[in-house]
């Protein structure tokens, strides 16, 4: 029986294996994935905080992005022009990934952009009813880490690119910025586990609603049981192949500010304790080598 087309909606959480995931599905021959891993239509054109993400023509209105947009030209970067015809029409979205599901052999494709665990549920039923209309079935799929050592991960990545545009101080005591990045706008978009999963389920039947724990992910079971769901090859030796592999998130921060980070983040810990029960042994502590 010939599967069914399917596209993936990666919905984060940032720092929780998701280039992984996008690497170990798009280099599947029954996938294509495009030209970008991680598309930002969604965030960009619903969520006022992911303006940066914009590239809509008429969006870049002071010097800054002028400058941005420059030199994307000159090195050659031609992905925010396929992202600003995207955000455009989002018709042209749904468009474009049947597109790709119409090259041979190919039944899989997808989205994988970690700053979607922000979507509404609304704009999720958009999305889901888009494909809907072109006999395209989407799974939606969520990976989450143990929030501390997510928190740590992501503010160091941010301070090691220099941006600021998530909420991480850039100068000061890597522990302050850290604690500050926990309680910012930018920390909930991406990291309220609890709020993505509740959009997820009052969208998405359970069997179109697929969770999986980071510190679990990368085991035989695991990838064999994901491979099955999302009808591809299973492929046991790209399991330890880290795209962008998670920093180590212990190290490097004094263990007061870590007791900090818990108690802030101890609704989260609560939500998914009571859903999934594995993660109280296996986010016991945060990583730390």
């Amino acid at each position: 029986m010939k599967p069914d087309k399917t596209f993936i909606l990666g919905l984060g959480a940032q720092k929780s294996g998701t280039s992984w995931l996008h690497d170990y599905l798009d280099n599947d021959e029954a996938a294509d994935f495009g030209a970008l891993k991680e598309y930002h239509v969604w965030d960009a054109v619903t969520l006022r905080e992911m303006a940066p993400f914009d590239m809509r023509p008429g969006q870049f209105k002071n010097r800054t992005l002028a400058r941005l947009i420059a030199k994307l030209k000159r090195t050659g970067n031609e992905g925010w022009e396929l992202r600003g015809r995207l955000q455009d029409d989002p018709e042209e979205y749904f468009e474009y990934f049947e597109t790709l599901l119409t090259k041979p052999g190919v039944h899989v494709t997808g989205d994988i952009t970690p700053s979607y665990a922000a979507l509404s549920a609304e704009t999720l039923a958009r999305i889901r009813d888009g494909f809907a209309k072109r006999g395209i079935t989407v799974q939606a799929v969520f990976l989450m880490r143990n929030p501390v050592s997510r928190a740590i991960s992501a503010a160091q990545m941010n301070r090691r690119k220099r941006d600021w545009r998530e909420g991480v101080p850039l100068i000061g005591s890597f522990d302050d910025a850290v604690l500050r990045y926990t309680a910012s706008k930018q920390h909930d978009l991406r990291a309220n586990y609890e709020r993505t999963i509740s959009s997820m389920r009052k969208v998405f039947p359970p069997e179109q609603c697929h969770i999986y724990l980071y510190e679990s992910l990368f085991t035989q079971e695991a990838v064999a049981e994901l491979s099955q769901r999302f009808s591809v090859s299973y492929r046991p030796d790209r399991i330890s192949r880290r795209v962008y592999g998670a920093a180590k998130s212990g190290s490097g921060v004094a263990a007061n500010t870590r007791i900090a980070l818990r108690q802030a983040l101890e609704p989260t810990y609560a939500f998914c304790a009571q859903e999934f029960p594995e993660s109280v042994s296996l986010w016991a502590e945060p990583e730390t080598s």
